[in-house]
């Protein structure tokens, strides 16, 4: 089902329904696919209150942008802090943060530079070098298979597919899905796949992995980037080891 109201989307995928009668469309044709993917040109688009929610039941909900303040060549930059939730559960558990920039002659990265592991303990991890100062890139907003960036240092992320679709129980699906890895000495090992005006639509960590079953993206306040003029928090942060794999694990109810 899909529902546009005021420059909202919402997107939710039906449970199948029982029963195996079959219809007919159109005198007999077969149905048109609907495509749920928003309008938006971003793999992750940004703004508080956008939503994901996975089979698992966990989601993860953009809280908003801030400024980054650490000892490292990120200190300053704008910022934004995914939340993670357990299934069920009204409490924060962990927090991704992400940047956006484009290197010059290229398309708009998607990064990430910090993760925290507890709700609110302000013990924020960073991931920043000179090579990279945004952050580890895991989405381009034009993404190619096999594109990949490595810090010279054993850390590196890989696009491994492109083009793939996420088909939804009431006949409609998602397009225009990229998959990335990452791992490395300062990254734990995480799979995530992200679609063209959605954002994630799968997580893996380990052996574990859960598909996106609805979404919620604001449409008309959704950007690239974060947005500029507005009253933000500073996220304190210091470099290390930045342990993904530990920060999503809400999504699977895992500690």
């Amino acid at each position: 089902m899909r529902r546009a109201l005021s420059g909202f989307v919402f997107i939710v995928i039906l449970s199948a329904c029982g029963g195996g009668g079959g219809g007919s469309y159109g005198g007999g044709s077969v149905p048109p696919i609907q495509i749920a993917n928003t309008a938006l040109p971003f793999y992750l688009p940004l703004a508080a209150g956008n939503t994901w929610t996975f089979a698992t039941g966990g989601r993860m909900v953009d809280a908003g942008s801030g400024t980054l303040s650490c000892t490292c060549p990120g200190d300053g930059y704008r910022t934004e802090r995914i939340q993670l939730y357990q299934p069920g559960s009204s409490t924060v558990s962990s927090s991704f943060f992400f940047t956006k920039n484009t290197p010059s002659g290229a398309t708009q990265l998607t990064n990430v530079v910090g993760v925290e592991n507890g709700s609110g303990t302000g013990s924020i991890t960073i991931v920043s070098i000179p090579q990279y100062p945004y952050g580890i890139p895991v989405m381009d907003d034009s993404p190619r298979q096999g594109e990949s960036w490595n810090d010279g240092a054993g850390d590196s992320s890989t696009i491994t597919s492109v083009g793939g679709t996420l088909m939804l129980s009431n006949s409609s699906k998602i397009i225009d899905v990229a998959s990335d890895t990452i791992s490395g000495s300062n990254l734990s090992t995480v799979t995530w796949s992200f679609a063209k005006g959605v954002g994630f639509t799968q997580i893996g960590v380990g052996t574990q992995s859960t598909n996106l079953t609805s979404f919620f993206v604001n449409t008309t306040t959704s950007y690239a980037v974060a947005r500029q003029g507005e009253p933000v928090p500073i996220f304190h942060g210091r470099t290390g080891r930045v342990d993904a794999a530990t920060a999503l694990r809400p999504i699977f109810a895992l500690r």
